[in-house]
């Protein structure tokens, strides 16, 4: 049984076509999840939930021709001092990192203004939750990477503060 402060889900679509549902859970409780072929890897993913904040969301495919499976999972140990976590299908895996950084300043804030996306040390998409926010992906990438870094960053945005 999972408790959590807060429980969301949206849909990504695209023009009329709905491309993706997406499942939310922020700041759950579970102590340690252990989730069966949480990856689609046949295995257990275990992750200990003893943090100030997480975020775990699950990107659902709408259509049968696209492939289903890519998670984000993120969080913040006490000890931390921003969150970090991963956008996967099990294959293909995104590195999640908070940042304090401003696009335009040169000061940061004392709060995470952001998350980075990187694959293989390159940043590959950015989504900005203070003020307005702003997503930005790189446009060389994929059109199914462009769509679960999309989905991702809604989710971000959508949710409430991580660390309540």
């Amino acid at each position: 049984n999972v408790r959590t402060n807060q429980k969301y889900e949206f849909s990504l679509n695209r023009q009329s076509e709905a491309l993706r549902q997406v499942y939310c859970l922020a700041s759950a409780e579970w102590g340690v999840a252990d989730i069966n072929n949480f990856f689609r890897s046949h295995g257990t993913f275990s992750w200990d939930f003893d943090s100030e904040s997480s975020l775990a969301c699950s990107f659902d495919a709408v259509a049968s021709s696209q492939k289903s499976g890519w998670r984000l999972l993120i969080l913040r140990r006490t000890e931390d001092s921003i969150h970090s976590g991963i956008v996967s299908d099990g294959v293909t895996s995104i590195s999640v990192t908070g940042t304090r950084e401003v696009e335009g300043t040169t000061w940061p804030l004392s709060q995470e203004s952001g998350y980075l996306f990187s694959n293989n040390a390159e940043i590959v998409g950015a989504v900005e939750v203070v003020n307005d926010g702003r997503v930005w992906i790189k446009n060389n990438q994929p059109p199914e990477i462009r769509e679960i870094l999309s989905a991702a960053s809604a989710a971000l945005l959508l949710k409430k503060d991580l660390k309540k």
